[in-house]
This record gives structure tokens, C-alpha cells and sequence, in this order.
């Protein structure tokens, strides 16, 4: 976890990523000259596809799902 991110719950199916891991997304994402990276990637390219079909639905799922995250009550 980064400060920023720290204090965050989110749900399991966006589970936090380390800075590491989106580091080395990055960097494979610009070797392969890739228009866009996706971390963690198929959660997030379902949620791309989701919203490509309907940005309101898209919406929706956000919102069920809780993808916006939520302070820690600690």
C-alpha cells in the first residue's frame, strides 16, 4: 500500500495492488507499445467492456460493487 491508498477498504474483486506490480505493468505496457494498461487486468478490462456496452451500466456496477472505496472505520 502506498499513504494515499493506505487507509482504503476496497472489495475483493478490485483487491489493492502493489506499487511493484503496476510498476512492472507500466513498463511491459510500454515495451509492447500498448494503448492502455490494466492492472489488475481482467478485473478491469470486464468493468472497460462493461462500460464500453453502456457507460450507465458501467456506472451501475461501480456503484453495487463498491469500486470507489471507502475509509477504514479504524
Amino acid at each position: 500500500d502506498t499513504p494515499m491508498i493506505g487507509d482504503l477498504d476496497v472489495p475483493v474483486v478490485s483487491a489493492k495492488v502493489s506499487s511493484e506490480a503496476v510498476a512492472r505493468a507500466v513498463l511491459r505496457g510500454i515495451r509492447r507499445r500498448s494503448a492502455e494498461v490494466l492492472v489488475p487486468y481482467w478485473s478491469s478490462k470486464a468493468l472497460v467492456l462493461v462500460s464500453a456496452v453502456s457507460a450507465k451500466l458501467g456506472d451501475w456496477c461501480i456503484r453495487i460493487l463498491g469500486l470507489e472505496g471507502s475509509k477504514s472505520k479504524t
